[in-house]
């Protein structure tokens, strides 16, 4: 198991959660070596992190129209209470670590609890479940979750079969393409069943576990599985 040197990694599945590596836009020449560490995630879903913002500049970052203030280490704890903070609506794992990017309650909405329902009629349509956006929505067929306005490759997951033979094991696995979207299921056979395998899912980090926010990335296992620090990969079982 080595350790990144370079914040250069894109954390998709979860904020603090499973991701896999992917190169962020860097220019780093040495020329913020001296900044004072005060990080910045930037671009897409604010997926690229940055220690300071010198360094999310030099990438060709916009830091007011691009990035948000990323919270900074510290012993916030790992419950998911998703929050979204400001006119640029930045994510948050909790209100502890929003607190920490400088936003307090007044300025914070939870994600809106209501999902999204399509005019178009689907009836007939062949059952083919998926669910979709941050508000995990439940959709029976492709016609449901398009007419929501969801687009599958990007915002939804597809869901197990009713049909399939599994356990009720829990060993929760994160599944998805390097640098792509990922998709938790409760255990392996779930996740075949959904069409993935064993080489496309890594160990997920289980509910209730306590780790620091220190963002020290760690890679695991040869496809390969990154964790946000040693805490987590020890955590999922990684190795």
């Amino acid at each position: 198991m080595t350790l990144l040197s370079r914040a250069t990694i894109i954390l998709t599945a979860t904020i603090f959660g499973i991701a896999r590596a992917q190169t962020c836009p860097s220019n780093d020449n040495g020329q913020c070596d001296f900044e004072p560490t005060n990080p910045y995630s930037c671009g897409t879903d604010y997926n690229c992190a940055y220690k300071n913002r010198c360094l999310a500049e030099a990438a060709g970052f916009d830091v007011e129209a691009d990035c948000c203030q990323a919270p900074m280490p510290s012993s916030c704890g790992m419950i998911s209470s998703p929050l979204l903070c400001g006119s640029k609506q930045c994510p948050y794992a909790n209100e502890c670590i929003a607190s920490l990017a400088g936003y307090d309650s007044s300025q914070c909405t939870a994600p809106p609890p209501t999902c999204a329902v399509g005019d178009k009629d689907c009836e007939g349509e062949p059952a083919n479940p998926y669910t979709c956006g941050p508000n995990k929505c439940a959709y029976k067929t492709v016609c449901d979750a398009q007419s929501a306005g969801f687009d599958l490759g990007a915002d939804c997951c597809q869901d197990t079969r009713s049909n399939t033979a599994c356990t009720a094991d829990i060993a929760s696995v994160s599944c998805g393409p390097p640098g792509g979207k990922q998709c938790s299921y409760s255990n392996q056979c779930l996740a075949d069943s959904a069409g993935y395998n064993s080489n496309q899912c890594c160990n997920a980090v289980p509910d209730g576990i306590f780790c620091t926010a220190d963002f020290k990335p760690v890679e695991c296992g040869s496809i390969p599985c990154v964790y946000s620090n040693q805490c987590q990969a020890d955590a999922a079982g990684a190795t």
